[in-house]
């Protein structure tokens, strides 16, 4: 249970599945890139300031476009190397990474280390303690469309 799969470590996977799967985000758009600091910590007693990501991404279906939102919870390392929104993502991937121990040295849960490559050496990285599939939804639908 070392490997990282999206389906099943995913908080509510179930609602960007394409046909039972794990939607492709090769080519796909960072439709929204949203950082949000909070203050909340995950041990009482330790101030912390973290920060929860949300991405929305573009997804290329061969009948209609659509969009997928995902959120990573408590990140840190964030790295980003040029990232705009211009550019179509390579890959998405994830890995379990183990974070240390506390102070009486006790393994501390693993995180999960999250890397978006970008074309061109463009890329966005960071760890992790949760990622949560918020919704998947059609970029046009009947409303929108004149």
């Amino acid at each position: 249970m070392n490997e990282f799969t999206p389906v099943r470590n995913i908080e509510h996977s179930q609602l960007v599945l394409d046909h039972g799967l794990w939607p492709d985000f090769k080519e796909a758009d960072i439709y929204n890139l949203v950082f949000q600091k909070n203050d909340h910590a995950p041990n009482i007693g330790t101030p912390k300031d973290n920060i929860d990501i949300e991405i929305s991404f573009e997804l290329h279906d061969l009948e209609q476009p659509y969009i997928v939102v995902l959120k990573f919870d408590d990140c840190d390392s964030i790295i980003m190397s040029e990232l705009d929104h211009k550019t179509a993502l390579c890959d998405l991937t994830f890995a379990y990474k183990a974070r240390g121990t506390d102070i009486e040295g006790d393994p501390l849960p693993r995180g999960i280390a999250v890397h978006f490559d970008e074309a061109f050496g463009k890329s966005l990285t960071f760890n992790c303690l949760k990622v949560q599939a918020l919704e998947r939804r059609l970029k046009y639908n009947d409303k929108n469309i004149h």
